[in-house]
């Protein structure tokens, strides 16, 4: 995963909050637009098991999100999604596994937008890298909400330990995949070459997503995916062509 080759540092992060506040768009599936939709009392007793367990993830991600992790308490989840505290330690008994499990689902959810990517193209790695590309600034994936979340977990220390459990082989899992896509298009078949545009490639997903986070007024997810085709087609102009800038 892109997001997972670069840190943010707290000042930086600290600037986003006022962003993240103003921006209550992008609900990014339909069944977590079902899961807000659930809030009366007699609803909320009456859900499932695992969409009771959605709904409480997607409480927190607004509440890292507007507060970041330190901030998070558990009351904050519970009255986000209209339960009470014992529901919330009923379902995750401590705020550490509810974070740890807020962070799996999230990476979950690439991971699956990633193989989705892949399945959608045909075996063209050039077709392949662009769908990546652009999945990586889809609103499901790429919002306010979402980004917040991600950075405020690499932005404490204290969170590293989870990430680099949970993640890291996934991280490397696309990592490695980059680099098979890249070495395809390569005449050379140089791997140090592939790795090193593979790493590119990412870093880039991941200062631009830095971007939309602090300047959403100024940068949208458009000029990201434009931004990548433009460094796609510098990179291998025989496989890319140089994005439409007039749009």
């Amino acid at each position: 995963m892109g997001i997972f080759h670069c840190g943010m540092p707290q000042s930086d992060l600290n600037l986003h909050q006022n962003s993240v506040n103003r921006d209550t768009t992008a609900k990014e599936s339909s069944e977590k637009d079902l899961v807000r939709t659930q809030s009366p009392a007699n609803s909320q007793r009456t859900l499932p098991r695992e969409l009771r367990r959605l709904q409480l993830i997607e409480s927190t991600i607004d509440c890292i999100a507007k507060r970041g992790l330190t901030d998070t308490r558990m009351a904050d989840v519970a009255a986000g999604a209209g339960l009470s505290v014992g529901i919330v330690n009923f379902h995750f008994d401590s705020k550490t596994t509810l974070l740890a499990e807020t962070l799996r689902y999230l990476a979950d959810e690439y991971h699956q937008a990633w193989i989705e990517a892949r399945n959608e193209s045909d075996e063209d790695p050039a077709k392949q890298l662009l769908s990546l590309t652009r999945m990586n600034f889809e609103p499901r994936i790429c919002n306010q909400r979402r980004i917040a979340v991600w950075y405020a977990f690499f932005g404490e220390a204290r969170s590293r330990p989870t990430y680099s459990n949970l993640c890291q082989q996934l991280d490397d899992d696309y990592l490695d995949q980059m680099r098979t896509l890249f070495g395809s298009l390569f005449d050379d078949g140089n791997e140090r070459r592939a790795h090193r545009a593979s790493l590119m490639l990412m870093a880039l997903w991941d200062g631009l997503w830095q971007n939309i986070l602090l300047n959403p007024d100024v940068f949208n997810t458009d000029e990201a995916v434009r931004a990548c085709e433009h460094w796609l087609a510098c990179m291998l102009p025989e496989h890319f062509k140089q994005p439409d800038n007039s749009a």
